[in-house]
């Protein structure tokens, strides 16, 4: 038990550092600290979502959706994930992608609507 909360400790202290040196301006150092805490643990959706934001500074945008959709595939009800995918998508001239992306998350929210009655 203690191994498993000094690792869970580790990958966060990592993506923590990662957001950290992005203030800073360090931007080399950054994206290797912040593929380093998902390398240790996936399912951790802020470092996937600091990574995106790193990303689309560094003008990759095609990388930067990627780890948007990993984030959000981990938080799917996150609004602060949406908007800033469907962003992308528009920046990136994917406009087809957008709708269908966009008519998506009205479908499910509509749902959510729907069953939470």
């Amino acid at each position: 038990m203690a191994l498993f909360y000094l690792i869970k400790k580790v990958f966060e202290a990592y993506s923590n550092l990662g957001s950290i040196l992005i203030e800073l301006g360090l931007i080399q150092e950054v994206e290797f600290f912040l593929r380093k805490a998902i390398e240790l643990n996936p399912n951790l959706y802020e470092a996937h979502s600091n990574l995106a934001n790193l990303l689309s500074e560094l003008g990759k945008l095609d990388e930067s959706i990627i780890c948007r959709i990993n984030a959000l595939k981990l938080r799917p009800d996150d609004e602060k994930l949406i908007l800033p995918l469907a962003h992308h998508l528009c920046n990136d001239k994917k406009y087809n992608l957008t709708v269908s992306f966009f008519s998506l998350c009205l479908f499910c929210l509509i749902w959510d609507l729907g069953t939470s009655r």
